[in-house]
């Protein structure tokens, strides 16, 4: 009896891994060979710009619309976007260290823990990214575009009158 419960035993490990080893050589023969996975990834499932056409946001995030408001006026843009994708931290925070360059956007500060911030720069726009660790990552995008009429509007005088006429 003892002998045939082991004899059981190891003839259903054993099929066990031969279906999963099966399972394993099917998929390989499945994906494209070299090179053409990589350009077959990136054609498939490539990267996002959402509100504002030089804030890149990675495939793996999910928009939640819920969250996400956008404001248009004269003056300026307003865009808060939100995000959540299962990934990792870090490599989120590498993916728009690496990418918002590449968009002519500078790198301002960071901040990086549990709760990290990037802050991007550029002539007329800021950008703040906010990475949330936990079960999902939580992404927001805080990004602000001054318009051409309102930055020049700001730059006037007042009322004409130059400062060296103004009394002390």
């Amino acid at each position: 009896m003892r002998i045939s419960l082991h004899a059981l035993i190891m003839v259903v490990l054993m099929t066990l891994l031969a279906s999963c080893a099966g399972k394993g050589t099917g998929a390989a023969k499945d994906t494209p060979q070299g090179g053409d996975q990589a350009v077959q990834a990136t054609y498939d499932a490539p990267n996002f710009y959402y509100e504002f056409d030089d804030i890149l946001i990675p495939k793996e995030m999910a928009r939640v619309d819920d969250e996400s408001y956008t404001m248009d006026t004269k003056k300026f843009r307003v865009s808060l976007e939100v995000f959540e994708g299962r990934v990792v931290v870090t490599d989120v925070i590498n993916f728009f260290t690496n990418n918002m360059p590449k968009d002519n956007w500078q790198a301002v500060a960071a901040l990086k823990g549990e709760k990290s911030v990037l802050i991007f720069e550029k002539f007329n726009k800021s950008c703040m990214v906010q990475i949330v660790d936990g079960f999902k990552v939580k992404l927001r995008v805080f990004a602000v575009e001054a318009r051409e009429n309102g930055a020049a509007a700001s730059g006037k005088r007042r009322s004409g009158v130059a400062e060296q006429d103004l009394p002390k």
